[in-house]
């Protein structure tokens, strides 16, 4: 399923995060959903595959990047 959410990022930018207003927000968090990469991937190098992609595009959204800019950016997926 193309649309399966593999991967969820919660909590603030990193610019947010710099910022003086940033006292007592929770931290962020990077979750990776083990079942539907499993899913999507048909071997264990394929499944390594989108571990990375997945990581790499949740990582991006902690930089500030929304998915149109992912897009533009790693157009082979990110």
């Amino acid at each position: 399923d193309l649309d399966a959410t593999l991967g969820l990022y919660t909590g603030p930018t990193r610019e947010e995060m710099l910022s003086a207003d940033a006292n007592g927000v929770l931290p962020a968090r990077i979750y990776l959903y083990q079942r539907a990469l499993e899913d999507v991937s048909p071997d264990l190098p394929a499944l390594k595959k989108e571990l990375r992609l997945t990581l790499r595009h949740e990582l991006a959204h902690h930089f500030g990047f929304d998915d149109e800019e992912l897009a533009r950016a790693w157009p082979e997926g990110a």
